[in-house]
């Protein structure tokens, strides 16, 4: 309903802007001027508006025109597929628009939780019975409104619908919701009291996950990656030992592995507090009954695996390092990295060991004890690409050590004789021994893959502790 006057005195008055002063039946103002009273009675008008039509009575300053504001409704119906031609409205659309948009985010929530068991298969079942907390449950108990979260929520989903569907259509609007969570997020960020939250790490999250969908031949998922990771050094690391916050660094903590070793720096999942936290939720997960000794294997596997990245960025620093340098740091650290190989070998036994008494049907007590709450199939699925993680952060350790040993003999012939020793680089054999090459020219395997084997690459980065990084072509 519009139209109605607040004022009551005659319309006369009432346009003129002046005070009436209601006298009856003619006010007095008129009666002066010798202009005609209409008097007091109003005229009404009746308009109907519908609830997704009603617009803000006092918009923002700095919003954009009309033209070029897009609600969040008609973003939403926009991915509605028209079932009956071209520009078909339905119904619902037309007499409560704000209501179909309501229907359309649930919906795209529902196609999130469907995507996270699609996409990471291996890591949710294996993780799943350990955790108090699900990707699932922790979408689903999102009550109160949150604009980046929601969005980036949106965008995946959007996205995922859009590859199983292949409609481009899908794809590019989950491009614009991708843009929409990070306009939001970057006020997020912005509020100190919001920016640490387990909802602006699981947006950032969420949105590392989107790049690493879209877009497989770039690396802009790495920015994302940068960013959480700083987010998420915010908070202690006792932080990370339950509930959401446990959730979130569980679910991307290889890529982190991942991120380091292509672009050649430390993971900072190495510091010592990051293995103290490792244990608490160990510790918290046997007095829930919920205690696995293949998870407490790969738990510490893990660790141990986050300090490979920072090896070898100190064997390459040592390798072009002084001959004062060398012989200062060549020692404790080919120490740390032959302990690290150690504790890592100690764990492959014990690894395979498992996987062998847990494949023998007779002895299901025995699989029970190893894997505890984890479904065997996918306990056998962890154990084996956890296995193939450790494998090789032992291979790389080991050639890390051969490098030193072999720079420690290079230098002892250069000072027995002065002439220049012919040859290829010490550090460039290393780096063929390793196949760096191929990481560095080829950017990473999985970027080279089709559509329909991403999600599953993605797993595999997961599974294998980020260690799938240093996979060559010819594996």
């Amino acid at each position: 309903m519009g139209g109605v006057l607040r004022s009551k005195g005659c319309s006369v008055c009432v346009k003129r802007k002046v005070k009436c002063d209601e006298t009856r039946p003619k006010c007095l103002r008129c009666q002066k001027r010798n202009v005609e009273c209409p008097g007091y009675e109003r005229q009404r008008k009746f308009h109907h508006v519908s609830p997704g039509e009603t617009e803000k009575e006092n918009p923002v300053k700095n919003d954009p025109p009309a033209e070029q504001q897009v609600s969040s409704s008609s973003l939403l119906l926009r991915a509605t597929p028209a079932r009956r031609g071209v520009g078909f409205t339905s119904i619902d659309e037309s007499v409560n628009p704000s209501l179909v948009a309501r229907i359309m985010d649930s919906q795209l929530r529902e196609a999130f939780c469907a995507f996270v068991p699609t996409a990471f298969p291996g890591q949710y079942n294996a993780y799943v019975p350990r955790l108090n907390m699900t990707w699932v449950s922790f979408v689903r108990s999102q009550k109160v409104p949150n604009p980046t979260l929601d969005w980036s929520l949106r965008g995946i989903a959007m996205l995922y619908m859009g590859k199983i569907q292949h409609d481009p259509r899908l794809v590019h609007l989950s491009r614009d919701m991708y843009r929409r969570a990070l306009r939001h997020l970057a006020r997020v960020i912005g509020n100190p009291s919001m920016v640490a939250s387990d909802d602006a790490l699981a947006s950032t999250m969420f949105l590392a996950t989107y790049e690493m969908m879209a877009d497989r031949k770039q690396k802009s998922w790495i920015l994302h990656s940068r960013g959480l990771s700083h987010l998420i050094r915010l908070r202690r690391a006792q932080a990370y030992v339950d509930g959401t916050a446990r959730l979130l660094l569980v679910s991307f903590r290889p890529f982190f592995i991942f991120q380091a070793f292509l672009l050649g720096e430390r993971c900072f999942l190495e510091d010592p507090m990051w293995k103290s936290s490792i244990d608490d939720a160990l510790a918290l997960e046997e007095q829930r009954g919920k205690a696995s000794r293949l998870g407490a294997l790969v738990e510490h596997a893990f660790y141990e695996i986050a300090r490979c990245p920072g090896f070898l960025v100190s064997t390459k620093t040592l390798i072009a390092s002084s001959q004062k340098t060398f012989d200062r740091r060549r020692e404790d650290l080919t120490k740390d990295i032959a302990d690290c190989r150690d504790a890592l070998c100690g764990m492959r036994s014990q690894l395979k060991f498992g996987l062998n008494a847990a494949s023998d049907e007779s002895h299901n007590h025995k699989l029970l004890e190893f894997v505890g709450p984890i479904p065997a199939s996918a306990a056998c699925l962890l154990g084996k690409r956890s296995l193939e993680g450790v494998c090789t952060a032992i291979a790389m350790l080991q050639q890390l050590i051969a490098v030193i040993g072999s720079e420690e003999t290079r230098r002892e012939a250069l000072l027995s004789n002065p002439i220049p020793a012919v040859g290829p680089d010490v550090w460039h054999s290393a780096a063929m021994a390793l196949k760096a090459r191929a990481l560095y020219s080829q950017h990473l395997l999985w970027y080279e893959s089709s559509d329909e084997r991403t999600e599953n690459l993605m797993d595999r980065i997961a599974m294998t502790l980020g260690m799938l990084t240093l996979r060559t072509q010819a594996e």
